[in-house]
Order: C-alpha cells, then sequence, then structure tokens
C-alpha cells in the first residue's frame, strides 16, 4: 500500500511519517531525494541551471554546492521564484518515487508538501493531508532551530491543493493542533483504516 502524507510546513508530516515507519511503512522523503541524489552539489547539472535563474549569489563560494539558505531566501520570499525552483525539482523528484514505488512490493509513506502536483497522487491508495494552525506551524519550525523570519516565509510557502487531490483519490485530514497523545490517538484510527 502506498500513502502519500501532504501538509504545509511545520503542520507535522515527518512525525507522522516515523508513526507510520514503526508499523513497517518505507519512508520516502521528497526533500530528502534532494539531498541523496546531490542535486545541491557542485558536480550536479542542476547547479548551473539553478545559478541562471536565481544567479550565482546562490552558489557556495568554497564549495561549489547551491547554498540552501540563499536559494531558500529568495524562493520563500516570492511564489513566482518558487514556482521555478518547483518546474525545476518536481519532475525529478517524481521520477525517482516513481521508480522507487513502481518496482517495490512494500508499503510505503511517500511525504511531499506538493504530490498533488505530480503523478505519485495515482500510485497512492490514500492521502493524509496534515493540517495545523499558522502560530503551531510557526513555533515548531522555530523549535526546529529555523530562524524566525525565515520560518514565517516557510509556513505560507507551500499550499495544498486539496480539492484538486481528492478527485483521484481517498484523503483522510488529520487536525494536528493538539497533544501528541490525541495525533496517536488519530494515528491509531487510520492504523485500523490501513490493518496494520
Amino acid at each position: 500500500m502506498n500513502i502519500g502524507i501532504i501538509g504545509q510546513s511545520g503542520a507535522g508530516k515527518t512525525r507522522i511519517t516515523e508513526y507510520f515507519k514503526q508499523h513497517g511503512y518505507i519512508i520516502i522523503e521528497a526533500d530528502k531525494i534532494v539531498h541523496l541524489h546531490y542535486l545541491y552539489h557542485s558536480s550536479s547539472i542542476f547547479v548551473n541551471k539553478l545559478a541562471k535563474i536565481f544567479g550565482n549569489k546562490i552558489i557556495n563560494k568554497e564549495t561549489k554546492d547551491i547554498d540552501r539558505g540563499k536559494l531558500g531566501k529568495i524562493v520563500f520570499n516570492s511564489k513566482r521564484q518558487m514556482n521555478k525552483l518547483n518546474k525545476i525539482m518536481i519532475p525529478v523528484i517524481e521520477k525517482d518515487i516513481l521508480n522507487i514505488i513502481g518496482y517495490s512490493n512494500q508499503n510505503f509513506i511517500i511525504d511531499g508538501a506538493l504530490l498533488g502536483e505530480t503523478k505519485i497522487i495515482e500510485k497512492c491508495n490514500m492521502i493524509i493531508y496534515v493540517k495545523a494552525d499558522r502560530k503551531i506551524r510557526l513555533n515548531r519550525l522555530i523549535k526546529r532551530g529555523v530562524k524566525k523570519e525565515i520560518a514565517k516565509k516557510m509556513v505560507d510557502a507551500v499550499k495544498t491543493n486539496v480539492d484538486k487531490i481528492n478527485k483521484k483519490c481517498i484523503i483522510l485530514t488529520i487536525d494536528n493542533n493538539g497533544t501528541e497523545i490525541e495525533l496517536v490517538e488519530e494515528l491509531i484510527k487510520i492504523g485500523r483504516l490501513v490493518k496494520w
């Protein structure tokens, strides 16, 4: 079974994927694919592509890698710039994830805020939409060490088009504004649905 998990930054997607991992699911994180495949590494073809679009200032002078902090400041400040980055990175991530799940009969939970923009959604048996109030999401990001000014931009950067996804597959919503105990209770209910 493939389960997609979507939601804005700080909603609690990672915490929920960890719960699924305890029940035998393999976690695929869209963000980690970028790092695992060294897409921001100096040897990547994407470094020059990104530098052409966002300027050489995003390249670390010493390592010649993409400086994620500098790139983040650009894309989190502008929806247009974020769309440019997504247009480059989403097809690569999509291809990798489809390859991983296409050749396996494992149970996967796929964490990606923008899954609804990809063909991955068609391979999911269900989608879990995690939502939380903006203030709570902001505080979670700051507790994780994200600078406040960047965290403010991150919580507003990704809009999840739940209506668009709802037409393609089953979607369950988890309201993650409460306590850890309340979250676990919600996850137990989902566990009964997926029969782990």
